[in-house]
């Protein structure tokens, strides 16, 4: 059985900057990434291949986003528009939609 399933959380912190001209601003620090197999009990066969499977799967910024830094370009009540800045992500951007 090559199916696992579970949960993987990025757990981090984030600061908004405090300069008036770009309060939009935001640093991202990870405190630690933790995957979950359901049941506990039944982990993963091969846990680097599952690994390695969430890396090819998942944008970089999502799997590991420490150190990013973001900018909200736009925002209004159903979209907001994220560019990333900085050395790792830098022109990076995100469209978030709201559906309620």
């Amino acid at each position: 059985d090559h199916h696992t399933a579970g949960s993987f959380q990025v757990i981090s912190n984030f600061s908004y900057g405090d300069t008036p001209s770009m309060p939009a601003r935001c640093h991202l620090s990870v405190d630690a990434l933790e995957l979950s197999p359901q049941p506990l009990n039944r982990p993963p066969k091969d846990p680097q291949a599952l690994i390695s499977a969430l890396q090819r799967a998942l944008p970089k910024e999502f799997f590991d986003p420490d150190g990013a830094v973001l900018d909200t370009t736009y925002l209004d009540p159903s979209v907001r528009i994220v560019c990333f800045l900085g050395m790792r992500f830098a022109g990076v951007r995100h469209v978030y939609a709201r559906t309620t």
